[in-house]
């Protein structure tokens, strides 16, 4: 989904992604293997005419069931995966002319099983991209 609101003299563009998805041999979601949601927001502000600030905000979720692999808990019961993921981002994009854009990214991200405590994790990206388009 796309929407735009003007803000002052500029446009703000909110920009959102979601997908569902299951693995399953019957029902989504009551029995499925796998479950899995994303979700992605994202707002673009332009600064001035060959400027724009970039925002984002994404989260998933995965959550197996005892058909899947489990992890021993330390009560000795055994739990399937049920990740949280989560990521923060800022950016700028620079139109350099009608044919080249540079785009800076800084993403800071965290994924949490409550399951699988060993496959917690957090980190931080940074992208440079040059599109040139001919």
């Amino acid at each position: 989904a796309k929407y735009k609101v003007p803000v002052g003299k500029k446009d703000l563009y909110f920009f959102t992604l979601n997908t569902f998805s299951a693995v399953n041999d019957k029902a989504f979601y009551d029995n499925a293997f796998i479950n899995a949601s994303y979700h992605e927001f994202e707002l673009y502000y332009q600064l001035w005419r060959d400027v724009s600030l970039s925002f984002y905000h994404g989260i998933e979720f995965v959550k197996g069931n005892e058909f899947t692999d489990q992890e021993v808990q330390a009560d000795g019961s055994l739990e399937a995966r049920n990740q949280t993921g989560k990521s923060w981002g800022v950016g700028v994009d620079y139109q350099m002319n009608d044919k080249t854009f540079l785009y800076l990214r800084q993403r800071w991200f965290g994924f949490d099983d409550t399951s699988f405590v060993g496959e917690n994790f957090k980190g931080r990206h940074l992208s440079v991209e040059l599109k040139i388009f001919f």
